[in-house]
């Protein structure tokens, strides 16, 4: 991955879970562009619960990643965005506390073919 397209919260005044790392993301990765899917992925609950709730797409400094998929509809106007989590530390969806993401899976590995199989080009 070039080092451009990698994002730190270190880039932002704030720390994570505040909206503001979220948005400072989600512009620098220039995922507002109609007709594009954003993605946000994480191995931690409440990463993906914060990202949702700032209506943006980060890029976290642990296990998150920040996926494009163009031709794919946006969801109208709103700025939020799908959400995949990967259960490889917490081994609890943790639906309860933080609601439920899109797409859940065991590791990493399921993590990208699961997005790819759901959100990518057919």
């Amino acid at each position: 991955m070039p080092m451009e397209n990698i994002l730190s919260a270190d880039m932002c005044s704030s720390g994570k879970p505040h909206p503001s790392v979220y948005k400072m993301a989600r512009e620098k990765a220039g995922s507002d562009k109609e007709g594009e899917v954003s993605v946000f992925a994480a191995a931690h609950a409440w990463d993906i619960a914060a990202a949702k709730s700032a209506g943006c797409v980060p890029l976290s400094s642990d296990v998150s990643m920040l996926l494009r998929s163009s031709g794919l509809p946006r969801h109208g106007s709103d700025p939020s965005f799908d959400t995949a989590y990967c259960l490889i530390y917490e081994n609890d969806e943790c639906e309860t506390i933080f609601g439920k993401a899109d797409l859940v899976t065991k590791d990493l590995v399921e993590l990208g073919k699961g997005i790819v199989a759901k959100w990518g080009k057919k």
